[in-house]
């Protein structure tokens, strides 16, 4: 399970990829939502989604889960969770220029788009842990094709290929996927964009 160290009788301890033990074995408001089965209410859970605990929660939950060979369907959804509160809700609440063309802005596009693949996953959480459990899978990541995935077709493509909408935050293998996906997309499209 990543990096260990011993105890007096050279048992390994548990590392909780940057949580105490307790944080990680949380059965409360933190566990209530990242078992959320649908979009998380953001207003009804801002307290929780807020509070930098709850990030070391779910990145240290999904690790785990990860690194325990789980097929989590949630590992996606989770990840977008940690995202939208480490690069949008809590650097808002801090403050910090989170707008269009902001770093954190530019981050999160860019590691929305990334965690479609297994690739992008793995460094996605191998670069959100504090501790190095991740690492061995990271060095096997850089082996991996440099992929995207087609928000449309659902098809991975080489990232060099790929097209990037106007909005930044999908991508597409063809003008013909873009056309396609269109009616369903330009909403949110346009919301992003009103926003620079």
């Amino acid at each position: 399970m990543g990096k260990k160290s011993k105890n007096k009788n050279n048992k390994p301890i548990p590392c909780y990829h940057g949580c105490s033990k307790k944080e990680f074995n949380n059965c409360g408001e933190h566990y209530k939502v990242l078992e959320y089965k649908n979009t998380v209410d953001v207003n009804e859970n801002k307290r929780v989604l807020l509070d930098p605990s709850f990030s070391r929660f779910v990145v240290a939950r999904i690790t785990d889960d990860f690194l325990k060979g789980k097929n989590n369907d949630l590992l996606q959804p989770r990840l977008l969770l940690l995202l939208y509160s480490r690069y949008f809700l809590i650097p808002e609440h801090e403050g910090k220029d989170v707008g269009s063309e902001s770093k954190y802005d530019r981050d999160y596009m860019k590691y929305y788009r990334d965690i479609d693949t297994e690739r992008g996953r793995i460094n996605c959480m191998a670069r959100e842990i504090p501790c190095d459990c991740m690492e061995e899978k990271r060095i096997e990541a850089k082996a991996m094709d440099k992929v995207a995935m087609c928000i449309f077709c659902r098809t991975e493509f080489s990232k060099k290929k790929m097209l990037r909408c106007k909005c930044d935050l999908v991508q597409y293998c063809s003008k013909e996927c873009s056309k396609k996906d269109w009616p369903g997309h330009k909403e949110l499209c346009r919301s992003i964009r009103t926003q620079e």
